[in-house]
């Protein structure tokens, strides 16, 4: 299940590092991860044919199962006032955007989030600031490890890209310590203090 921490709370463990949280993130933050979180929640495959294609495809757009957008949604202000932030960028982006009043989507790739950026822009959607910082090469350099997911784009090996081969098979990134994988994504890691500045506040970091 997603894993939810108050506003009390002062660091999240990324899949790249610990980040401690600025003042500013008021709210929750949503932690979520690869497991079968429907099976945990108690949510049992549909039956109806039809309503089983529409959350496949849900599931495949935001890359999260369907329980965990429902976990969220659950702490966005029901009046779309609240202010969102999350890290990765693309369909969830696109998913949650209108059920906030701002949502500022972090992406460690600058060329990735002109994409997503143009993607919405097409479908109407403005009131997301798209936040991008690369890693820092000198200290990817450090660790020799396969540029997969931090440099290139992810591969997909399964059905969905949920199951996609990245860094996070390559034991060099795997075992390396916190402090080294920070180091790599130290401006992308910060870039939640860019948001909170500008905003004030933030109601849920994702």
């Amino acid at each position: 299940m997603p894993q939810v921490m108050d506003h009390k709370s002062t660091s999240r463990t990324t899949g790249n590092g610990i980040l401690s949280l600025p003042h500013f993130c008021q709210g929750y933050i949503i932690m979520c991860n690869l497991t079968d979180t429907n099976k945990q929640a108690g949510i049992a495959p549909t039956e109806d044919p039809e309503m089983a294609v529409l959350t496949n495809k849900l599931e495949a757009d935001v890359m999260m199962q369907a329980a965990e957008i429902d976990a969220i949604v659950s702490f966005l202000s029901p009046d779309k006032s609240s202010v969102m932030f999350e890290y990765g960028s693309g369909g969830s982006t696109r998913y949650f955007a209108p059920l906030c009043a701002k949502l500022y989507s972090a992406e460690h790739t600058p060329e990735w989030s002109e994409k997503v950026k143009k993607a919405l822009i097409d479908k109407g959607i403005t009131n997301v600031e798209m936040l991008s910082a690369a890693p820092n090469r000198e200290a990817f350099d450090k660790l020799g490890c396969t540029p997969i997911g931090i440099y290139n784009m992810q591969i997909q090996v399964g059905t969905t890209m949920r199951h996609c081969m990245s860094c996070n098979q390559d034991p060099k990134w795997l075992f390396a310590s916190t402090e080294e994988r920070s180091a790599v994504f130290e401006d992308y890691l910060t870039l939640i203090k860019v948001a909170g500045e500008k905003e004030g506040r933030l109601d849920v970091v994702l």
